[in-house]
Order: structure tokens, then sequence, then C-alpha cells
């Protein structure tokens, strides 16, 4: 399999396929997990702990990090996670956090 950064949007398919349907889509299923972004959240934090909530979110790609903002109208892309986090930091304080599937609260406890 080829990675992103090795296709063309122009390139013609080459040869005859590599194997059959079902063994292709579970190797484009490991191609789409391995090369997946990794999600996070900048948080806007009040006072001392008080309250925080989602300035934007961010996808980080191997080699650069695009932001959309979900509280204020904010779209961009950035070398790093840090560089990113700089920038919304100059809004306050702000907290770099990490998309854990496993920390979300069950849907029976949700408010």
């Amino acid at each position: 399999m080829t990675t992103p950064e090795e296709t063309s949007d122009t390139e013609a398919p080459r040869g005859a396929p590599l194997c059959d349907e079902p063994e292709f889509a579970a190797l484009v299923e490991g191609l789409v997990a391995d090369f997946a972004p990794r999600l996070f959240a900048l948080v806007g934090e009040e006072g001392e702990r008080v309250d925080g909530s989602i300035l934007a979110w961010g996808m980080a790609f191997a080699n650069h990090v695009d932001v959309v903002g979900e509280a204020i109208t904010i779209n961009g892309s950035f070398p790093s996670v840090e560089i990113a986090h700089q920038l919304f930091s100059r809004l306050g304080k702000t907290r770099l956090v990490w998309y854990k599937p496993d920390a979300a609260t069950p849907r029976d406890q949700a408010a």
C-alpha cells in the first residue's frame, strides 16, 4: 500500500489487482488506521479551574496540524501542535487536551 505522500490525484491505476476485494478492504482499513491524524482540543480555562470551554478542535498529521474553531471563528494550519497552542494561548489560559475515547461520559450519565 502506498502512503498519502506517495500518491498523486492524476496517477493512473497500475497493473493487476493486488488481491481480492475483502483482503484489499482490510489492507485499506489498516492504511487508514496507521495514518489517521490524532484529534485534540484547545480548551480555554476560566479562572483557577472554575470552568472551561472548547475553543477549537485540531487534527495532528505527521507533518502539520489543522485547527478549526469551535467557540471562535478561526481555521488554520500550523507546523506543530505546540505552535497552534501558543497562538490560542494569546486569547487567555489555554489547555491542550488529546482526545481519549475512553474518557467520554456514558450517554446515560450525560447532562
